[in-house]
């Protein structure tokens, strides 16, 4: 964080909108009905502002859609006050956010490092990534040459080693640079123990599950992006602060429960 802010990068500023739309969007769904839908739009068009700063960031926009419309149905079925209100005014809500927003504003501009949107549907996926692996891959921070997939099920299986290998790796150090995000993503690795350690708790709880399902696409999404070790460190830490917030009550509980004791 002080490497970012003191220099000129833009992560700083992706992170402020990201955590800025994150918290608009948490009180949407802890609010009643009109309230909710404010604060649900304030965090859509702040999210708008990543087609300017960081172009993957967009999918937020999308996963806080399909989020907001869960957490509306989950209520519809709780609560029986003002529940076929909620229903009907959050679909068409979200309808008309999808093509006033959605549809004229991001799938026709142009996203940074993406390009736009409608002109990558009838891309051959397998083959846009191979060709954007072989525009990144460099530097003595690269990736090994097995993360390079060559068929769709490379894709598949690859997504979830690249996954945990962008948030928490390098596993292994062969120069300097290496070592430095060899010790930097074993606190990432930390992070990922105490998640997989209390799941059902992080499960059960509607908010952590909610952050949860919002930063995973967007981790996917960079781990294929990101082809070596050294952009990774700078990527990655858009997604600590969520982290943090996710495991910091059950880091104390180990504590008590097991260091304490001790």
């Amino acid at each position: 964080f002080i490497i970012i802010s003191t220099f000129t990068l833009r992560e700083i500023y992706i992170l402020l909108v990201f955590l800025t739309s994150v918290y608009f969007f948490v009180h949407s769904i802890q609010k009643k009905f009109l309230p909710s839908i404010i604060f649900f739009i304030i965090s859509i068009l702040i999210s708008l502002c990543h087609i300017y700063l960081h172009g993957p960031f967009v999918l937020i926009i999308p996963v806080f859609i399909l989020i907001y419309l869960l957490d509306t149905c989950t209520r519809v079925f709780k609560s029986k006050i003002y529940s076929s209100i909620l229903f009907f005014g959050s679909i068409s809500l979200l309808s008309a956010i999808f093509v006033f927003f959605i549809y004229d504003s991001i799938l026709n501009v142009e996203i940074p490092y993406l390009g736009k949107i409608t002109d990558k549907i009838d891309v051959d996926l397998l083959a846009f990534i191979q060709q954007h692996i072989r525009n990144t891959d460099y530097g003595n921070t690269s990736y090994p040459n097995w993360f390079y997939p060559n068929s769709y099920f490379d894709i598949y299986w690859l997504s979830i080693v690249r996954f945990f290998y962008f948030l928490c790796g390098p596993f292994f150090a062969i120069n300097f640079m290496n070592l430095v995000s060899f010790f930097d993503g074993i606190f990432y690795l930390i992070f990922v123990f105490f998640i997989i350690y209390n799941w059902k708790k992080v499960l059960k709880n509607k908010l952590t599950l909610y952050l949860l399902l919002m930063i995973i696409p967007l981790i996917i999404l960079h781990s294929w992006g990101v082809n070596n070790s050294g952009t990774g460190m700078r990527h990655r830490i858009k997604f600590l602060p969520i982290l943090i917030i996710i495991i910091s009550p059950y880091i104390l509980n180990f504590y008590y429960q097991y260091i304490q004791k001790k």
